[in-house]
């Protein structure tokens, strides 16, 4: 994962996930910042234990720039022996995005495999993966239009425990709600938020859909709440901001 030395703290906690109201999944984060400001480090670590009784873990580390655009990412996967590796560059001059994929089993040094690609990027996109924690960052790197929903694309790579040259890029579409301030309140903590819409179709389309419901920190684009037509929902179970940064946060 990467280095955080010369880095602050900006906020640390946890997000519970929940199917038809039971727990199924935690994801512990912390938020730090560079001290020259150039960069933030959204960093998460999630368990699910799954069907076999062991416990899924996923490790992210996403790194955005000054403008809150991802720079470097690296997801580790593990269950029981088995460990996959993904890692993105991202090359914004020639717009362009080198993934390496690693995959090995602590018992087996045979089993180790890594392999490499590029992949061509398009506008006001953002990288996908498997932590909430840096899920909506792409929100705080563009501006809003209040008319209408706006266009995103999602950039997704297929690589589970094995290597995929598969990408696939989804458009979706945000609709900001408010420009006021929504008061957020969950396990006795009163948050401030913005509530975003996002669809799979643009209006435009006359395909009824339910959208999904993002209560959105308004710093650095941390979401707090997930609310689908599915009965999932995803939320912050504890949140701690250090007093160094954002004292007017709630």
């Amino acid at each position: 994962m990467e280095k955080v030395e010369k880095t602050q703290k900006m906020f640390e906690g946890s997000y519970e996930y929940l199917n038809k109201n039971v727990t199924y999944s935690q994801e512990d984060f912390v938020v730090f910042r560079s001290e020259d400001g150039k960069s933030v480090i959204y960093r998460s670590e999630q368990l699910t234990r799954v069907g076999t009784g062991e416990f899924l873990k996923i490790n992210t580390d996403y790194v955005v720039n000054g403008k809150y655009n991802p720079t470097k990412v690296t997801v580790v996967k593990s269950l029981g022996m088995d460990i996959a590796t993904e890692r993105y560059n991202i090359n914004y001059e020639k717009n362009l995005m080198n993934y390496l994929f690693v995959s090995e089993n602590s018992a087996d040094e045979d089993a180790y495999s890594e392999k490499e690609i590029e992949v061509n990027l398009p506008n006001k996109f953002h990288l996908a993966t498997p932590s909430f924690t840096s899920s909506m960052v792409f929100t705080h790197a563009n501006k809003f239009s209040t008319i209408g929903r706006n266009p995103f694309i999602m950039v997704r790579t297929h690589s589970d425990w094995e290597f995929s040259e598969e990408t696939t890029n989804t458009p979706i579409y945000l609709e900001l709600l408010t420009h006021e301030k929504t008061e957020l309140k969950i396990n006795d903590q009163d948050l401030s938020c913005t509530k975003v819409h996002v669809y799979q179709h643009d209006s435009s389309a006359g395909i009824p859909e339910k959208p999904s419901l993002f209560y959105i920190s308004r710093h650095v684009g941390i979401p707090y709440k997930l609310e689908t037509h599915d009965e999932l929902v995803i939320q912050i179970k504890n949140l701690k901001k250090h007093e160094n940064f954002y004292s007017n946060m709630y």
